[in-house]
């Protein structure tokens, strides 16, 4: 077992999913989510860039307050201790120029979903065929699989003779799963068969590497996760499994699944349980394989995380496992648990099969493997992208014909038999089921007609379509969703009319209109629909009419929603313009009807809203009406969903240190939501999916390539791949200032002043500023030039370049006043190397001096000062701190 070597961690708690579907199980706590940072609080992650020496790391960390608590080893990255919310010290170290990268210490959290007992056990197995898998492979012991989670219970029946390594990333003293969920994802993943006892795991026959990088609440940071991952790797692991996620990313961890990735290992990681499209890591790296859940029916669970960064799916609700024997927070020996943590087992286990079957030859290979035999369930392309798991295809070598179903509507297909694949000339009986509130409509592509049951025979690979119909009643709404703020009037001949164009085919059989009245107007309302002529202007008699007493309106001001039974109704045509039209002719101004409207026209969305005084329209500005319909769906004539539409976003350039951000945009036709997701981003990139935006600062010069932005509107999705050139500096000036006025110093003749300074990075100073003032007229040049430094830092050499301006050209005003000294030639300067910027004015006297401003607090010095009384030998001035303003050309390099 690992003695860990760092023990001042004061780990972060937190409540173990955003969402938990808690029900009846013995001996979960419902745990409140308490207000910790998310991060680390007394340490950070840095890593130096290659070949940066033990002595100048050491000095790094002592000039920044840190200390080097321990290295991950296999990515080198250190974990420096520091004194102080973190953040503060990100700044400090990321602008050093030895170091590649320095980012907070993040929380990870379990991801579980604890669910009902009382149902049929392991039907997940069945589901995926496993049973039927290990006719091929039960999997081998020379396989590991890594569960990376809170430990697996050491004495377990189903699991102890499996363990062959240990070992413990957390700051706990014990390596066991003192919380219960690893022993869960354990069993899952790789419980032993056939020993008379217990449960199954998908793969029963490979061995289990026990890492424990989850503490007994579930918690762990991102630096525990990379440690277990390294380890874990250079111990033999096959598979690495986390059912663990953050939301932040961490290029720490990152490195780290690439280690495992370019080690030869399949990385598996839950996708979440928040049901949200945002990636979570370390799910969303390119060189994962992200899992969503599906439950008993193939349908995505309500709480699994998707999108297009999720690759597959898998079994992830009320999934029986193995629990630890001894008190934990999910129960004892046996019990129901959900969520993408059981999914991702699942996933796991798979591909600890495939490393024991002839495919496993490369982890390529068997990720291939896997997402290339997935069961093309619902949802697939949208949700996730490459199926649900199906291990019997997976791990077999038989050859047949192919069936594929799609489904539009509501609905799904049940096979028989429900094979993977089917021997020539083999009969396939489909039976469609609808959805509640669909109707089943047909088949078509390689099966016609409308009989249900139907069969099919293989004679080559098939794809089936079925459609679905709405058969209940749906209501779509055209309504101000802030509600209704202003009002219109109905009296005598006025009438109102607003055009709509509905986007799909239906038959309307019910208006719904808001009204509320004044006084006690006589007659009925009446509401109908028309057809509109030329201009728009709604035209013609009602198609369809409804109406109800004006004295059932209530007589306050608060909407109420009135329903017009439109008789028979009458079918709207997608893409035809129509008018609903509304009067209340035996109303009049002293008692009126009054219709609620949107003044702001906000809701308009391209609507024509007209008032008549009973016989020609004209056009009425600024308003939008609500109205519903309530429809009765056309058999036959499924709504064809259209893809959105992403604008251009074009390759894109940007400038070392540099902020490079954007936005994405995309429209769709169909008003449906759309849910923006990116990925391959670069290093230390992100991409906000509510907002859209694309940020990032890049550290180094480098072109990268497959950037890639997609939009989705749930059903189907589009993509663009850019390229972002990073270079090292654009042909403009920078600035290193050293700014804070509170004081002044004189120079002249003999006096000369100097400050030490060392560039954080490679440049060419072509300019150098300075804050002078004068009194009297002194007579000569005022002299700056660049100087190296010698042992003791003081400046030493000949002038490496330098500039000269009349002193009587200073200004003699007691105000900031900059000067600028123009370097000819310029000099280039060496990142990391000691300098001294030194000034002087010998033609200025005591009685017309050069007045230099200065910080006498020291805040900028980032090294010593001196002054010089001869203009030979130097001395230290203490904590004076000079401004200076340097423009530049060109960063990085030498």
């Amino acid at each position: 077992m690992k003695v860990p070597l760092f023990r001042l961690e004061r780990l972060i708690q937190f409540v173990l999913v955003f969402a938990l579907i808690l029900v009846s199980f013995p001996g979960f706590p419902a745990r409140a989510a308490d207000d910790s940072p998310g991060y680390a609080p007394d340490r950070i992650l840095v890593k130096f860039k290659p070949g940066t020496s033990a002595a100048v790391r050491k000095g790094v960390n002592a000039a920044r307050g840190g200390r080097a608590a321990r290295r991950i080893g296999g990515i080198d990255v250190d974990v420096v201790a520091v004194s102080g919310d973190p953040q503060e010290f990100l700044a400090a170290y990321r602008t050093d120029p030895s170091v590649r990268y320095a980012e907070l210490d993040y929380t990870a959290r379990a991801v579980a979903t604890p669910n009902d007992a009382y149902l049929p056990n392991q039907w997940a197995l069945a589901k995926v065929q496993a049973f039927d898998g290990w006719d091929v492979t039960s999997g081998s012991p020379a396989v590991k699989l890594a569960i990376l989670d809170s430990g697996i219970d050491q004495d377990h029946e189903d699991l102890a003779s499996k363990i062959v390594d240990n070992y413990n990333a957390t700051a706990e003293p014990t390596l066991d799963d003192l919380y219960g969920h690893g022993t869960s994802v354990a069993g899952a993943a790789a419980a032993v068969t056939d020993n008379g006892a217990g449960i199954a795991g998908m793969a029963p026959g490979v061995s289990l590497m026990n890492i424990k990088v989850l503490n007994q609440t579930g918690g762990s940071y991102d630096s525990w996760i990379a440690d277990g991952i390294i380890w874990a790797v250079d111990h033999g692991a096959r598979v690495i499994s986390m059912s663990l996620i953050t939301p932040n990313y961490s290029s720490t961890l990152e490195e780290a699944v690439n280690y495992a990735w370019n080690r030869g290992a399949v990385v598996v990681a839950a996708a979440g349980n928040t049901g949200s499209s945002s990636p979570a890591y370390p799910a969303a790296y390119a060189n994962s394989i992200a899992v969503a859940a599906t439950d008993a029916n193939d349908v995505k669970a309500a709480f699994s995380n998707y999108g297009g960064w999720v690759d597959i799916a898998a079994p992830g609700v009320q999934i029986f496992s193995t629990l630890p024997n001894h008190p934990n927070a999910f129960g004892l020996n046996y019990g129901y648990a959900g969520g993408t943590s059981m999914a991702t087992a699942m996933v796991s286990g798979l591909a600890a099969l495939l490393w024991s079957t002839p495919t496993g030859t490369t982890n390529a290979a068997v990720r291939s493997r896997i997402e290339a035999t997935a069961d093309q369930v619902s949802g697939t392309g949208t949700y996730w992208q490459n199926g649900r798991i199906n291990a019997y295809r997976a791990v077999s070598t038989i050859t047949g014909y192919g069936l594929s179903i799609n489904v539009v509507g509501t609905g799904t297909v049940t096979k028989n038999p429900d094979q993977a694949a089917y021997a020539a000339g083999a009969v396939v009986s489909l039976t469609a089921v609808p959805g509640s509130g669909w109707a089943f409509s047909g088949w078509s592509g390689d099966l016609g007609g409308g009989s249900n049951p139907a069969t099919i025979t293989m004679t080559g690979n098939k794809t089936v379509t079925v459609a679905f119909t709405a058969s209940a009643p749906l209501l779509t709404r055209y309504e101000n969703a802030a509600g209704i703020n202003a009002v219109d009037l109905l009296a005598g001949a006025g009438w109102k009319g607003q055009t709509f164009t509905p986007r799909e085919t239906h038959k309307v059989t019910r208006v719904s209109i808001p009204f509320l009245r004044q006084g006690n107007p006589s007659g009925d309302v009446v509401a109908g629909i028309r057809a509109t002529d030329a201009s728009g202007r709604p035209a013609g008699a009602d198609l369809a009419s409804g109406s109800i007493p004006a004295g059932s309106i209530p007589a306050s001001w608060s909407l109420a929603w009135y329903n017009f039974d439109l008789g028979a109704g009458v079918t709207l045509v997608a893409g035809a313009k129509y008018a609903i039209v509304m009067r209340a002719p035996g109303a009049d101004a002293a008692s009126p009807v009054y219709y609620g409207a949107d003044t702001s026209g906000d809701y308009a969305r391209g609507w024509a809203v007209y008032g008549s005084g009973g016989s020609g329209w004209s056009d009425i500005a600024d308003k939008a009406w609500d109205f519903a319909f309530e429809e009765l769906g056309v058999p036959g004539t499924p709504p064809a969903n259209r893809p959105p539409v992403l604008s251009p976003i074009g390759n894109r350039a940007g400038t070392v240190n540099q902020l490079l951000t954007f936005n994405v945009s995309a429209t769709d036709a169909d008003n449906n939501p759309l849910v923006f997701t990116a990925g391959n981003l670069p290093p230390g990139a992100s991409f906000n999916a509510a907002t859209r935006a694309f940020s990032w600062t890049p550290g180094a010069p480098g072109t990268y390539q497959g950037v890639h932005f997609e939009v989705s509107d749930g059903m189907l999705s589009v993509s663009e791949d850019i390229t972002i050139t990073i270079t090292d500096s654009a042909p403009s000036s920078l600035h290193e200032s050293y700014r804070s006025f509170n004081g002044a110093d004189v120079f002249y003749g003999p006096y000369w002043r100097a400050q030490a300074f060392t560039p954080p990075v490679g440049y060419d100073i072509i300019r150098v500023r300075l804050p002078l003032v004068r009194a009297g007229v002194p007579a000569g040049d005022v002299i700056v030039s660049i100087r190296e430094t010698d042992a003791a830092g003081l400046p030493a050499g000949p002038d490496l370049a330098s500039a000269s301006l009349p002193a009587g050209s200073v200004n003699a005003a007691w105000t900031e006043s900059w000067h600028d000294f123009n370097l000819a030639g310029g000099y280039r300067l060496t990142a990391g190397k000691r300098y001294a910027l030194v000034w002087r004015a010998p033609g200025a006297g005591a009685a017309a001096p050069i007045y230099f401003l200065l910080d006498t607090a020291g805040r900028y010095t980032g090294g010593s000062v001196a002054t010089s009384a001869d203009g030979a030998t130097w001395s230290s001035a203490g904590t004076q701190s000079w401004d200076a303003e340097f423009e530049t050309w060109g960063t990085g390099g030498g």
